[in-house]
């Protein structure tokens, strides 16, 4: 029975992440779900890692295994992802390594800062980021080879979108063609509505309310007249008839001043100037 030999950890990078699962565990068929990331890698990056990989297994099958033509090595080269036939043309020369990690040992995953990375939307495919992992050694009777765990992920930078799987490049695909816009029927009904409510509630509303006021508050005085001498309001007229008229004030008599019987009014005062 094979007793499974690991390796130190291994910092592998700059490296560029493809198809990364490290947030979610994904289910793989007969094992328990896995955190996991394709990373391609530069032919100086894949040198260090081979040298790893072959001290491995030198160690871990003394009886030659790792010489089988089926022998499962922890890269491939991108000519071999048969999947991934993109990867050949953007990255000719470069190797692909798929470590995993299980469900109850989640990688770290950190920002150049080795702090814990809280925008997860710097991790997608393309994203330029350090790894470490770490190599072991597996015989599974049909299956023997040397896997590759993943401890954790340092984002480096962002690098560019990939295009993965069956998806089709959209800027490729479309490139030279001209397209002229054209103002569809979706898009006249949404600027009429848009024009009228903001401009009727907006003027009058705001014109009434500051004109109708002003007029009740003009005040006539009852007593202007016209050139003629008469009020010009009628109830100002009636209001002056009824004002009553000014009386003389009554004579008082001053004292050593002599009374007239006929009419109870005091003589006139002689005046002596």
């Amino acid at each position: 029975m094979h007793k499974s030999i690991r390796s130190d950890e291994l910092v592998l990078g700059e490296v560029i992440l493809s198809w990364p699962k490290l947030f979610t565990p994904e289910p793989i068929v007969n094992s328990t779900p896995k955190f996991s990331t394709n990373i391609i890698m530069d032919p100086t990056t894949t040198q260090r890692l081979a040298e790893t990989a072959s001290a491995l297994a030198t160690k871990a099958f003394p009886g030659g295994e790792y010489q089988r033509p089926d022998f499962q090595w922890p890269y491939v080269s991108v000519e071999q992802k048969t999947r991934q036939p993109h990867y050949a043309q953007q990255f000719p020369g470069h190797y692909v390594a798929s470590p995993k990690a299980d469900e109850k040992f989640p990688p770290q995953i950190v920002d150049q800062n080795r702090q814990p990375l809280v925008d997860r939307s710097k991790i997608f495919p393309g994203a330029r980021a350090y790894v470490v992992v770490n190599l072991y050694s597996y015989d599974k009777g049909a299956n023997v080879g040397i896997g590759m765990g993943l401890s954790a992920v340092m984002v480096w930078g962002a690098g560019e979108h990939l295009i993965e799987g069956d998806a089709v490049d959209v800027k490729s695909a479309f490139q030279g063609i001209q397209v002229t816009p054209v103002q569809t029927p979706m898009q006249q009904p949404m600027q009429q509505p848009m024009q009228q409510p903001m401009q009727q509630p907006m003027q009058q509303p705001m014109q009434q309310p500051m004109q109708q006021p002003v007029q009740p508050q003009q005040v006539h005085n009852p007593m202007q007249q016209s050139n003629f001498g008469t009020p010009t309001d009628p109830m100002a007229y009636s209001n002056q008839q009824q004002v009553p008229q000014q009386q003389t004030p009554q004579q008082v008599q001053q004292p050593g001043q002599a009374m007239d019987p006929k009419t109870g009014k005091p003589f006139p005062m002689p005046n002596f100037t």
